[in-house]
C-alpha cells in the first residue's frame, strides 16, 4: 500500500490507485482473521500489540488519503505526509507484527518440548504395559498342560506380532471362560490398550497437546 501511494505520487498514474486498493483489502481481511484468532490466544503481549496494530492501521490508512488527497493541490504537503507520518506508522505496525511472530514462535518450541516430554511418557508406559503383557503369557504358559499349548501358542505368537510393531493381527478368538478363555480375553484387552496408547502418542506428534484427552 505505500509503495503504491509512492508510485502515485511520483507518476500520477491510476494503476498505482488500484494497487493501493487491492492491498487494503488484504490488510481488512488479514486482520479480520486475526481478531477472530485471537480469542484464543494466550499471550497477553499478542493480544494487546493486535489491539495497538488495529489503532496504528486506522492512522495509517487517513495519512494515505490525506496525502493522496493533496497530490494536486499542495505536493509538498503530501509528500511531507507520506514521508513523515505514513511511513513511520507503517514501520511501526512492521515492528509490532515482528514481536508478535516472536513471541508465538517461542510459545510453539516450548509446546513443542512439552509434546515430546509427554510422547516420551506415553513411550515408557507403552513398553511396561508390553513387558508385563509378555511375562504375563510367559507365566502362564509355563503353567498350563500340553492340552491346552495350542491356544497359549497363538497368544505367543500375537505378542511377538505386536513386539514387531504389527498391530494388525485381529482379536484372539475366545471360546472359553476358563483359565484359556481368560487369558484370551485379557490379551485382547491389552492390544485395545496399546492401540489406544499409540493412537494418543500419534494425535500429540500431530500438534494436539490437550493433556484432558490422553486417556491415561
Amino acid at each position: 500500500s505505500l509503495a503504491a501511494l509512492r508510485g502515485w505520487l511520483l507518476l500520477g498514474k491510476d494503476k498505482f490507485k488500484a494497487e493501493r486498493a487491492t492491498a487494503w483489502v488484504g490488510i481488512n481481511s488479514s486482520m479480520a482473521e486475526l481478531k477472530t484468532l485471537s480469542s484464543s490466544w494466550t499471550v497477553k503481549k499478542n493480544i494487546e500489540s493486535l489491539a495497538i496494530i488495529e489503532t496504528k492501521i486506522a492512522e495509517f490508512k487517513k495519512y494515505q488519503q490525506a496525502s493522496e488527497d493533496l497530490y494536486q493541490a499542495d505536493f509538498e504537503q503530501a509528500k511531507s505526509i507520506l514521508g513523515e507520518k505514513a511511513a513511520p506508522t507503517a514501520f511501526e505496525i512492521k515492528n509490532l507484527l515482528q514481536g508478535m511472530i516472536d513471541n508465538q514462535k517461542a510459545l510453539l518450541k516450548s509446546k513443542g518440548e512439552e509434546a515430546k516430554a509427554l510422547v516420551n511418557h506415553l513411550s515408557e508406559i507403552l513398553w511396561i504395559l508390553f513387558v508385563v503383557g509378555l511375562g504375563l503369557s510367559g507365566f502362564i504358559g509355563f503353567s498350563i498342560t500340553r492340552a491346552i499349548s495350542s491356544p497359549v501358542e497363538k497368544v505367543v505368537a500375537s505378542a511377538r506380532a505386536i513386539e514387531e510393531g504389527n498391530l494388525d493381527i485381529g482379536k484372539l478368538a475366545v471360546s472359553s471362560k476358563d483359565e484359556i478363555g481368560v487369558l484370551a480375553a485379557t490379551f485382547n484387552g491389552l492390544q485395545d490398550t496399546l492401540e489406544s496408547f499409540i493412537g494418543h502418542a500419534e494425535r500429540i506428534l500431530a500438534g494436539n497437546t490437550d493433556t484432558t484427552n490422553f486417556g491415561v
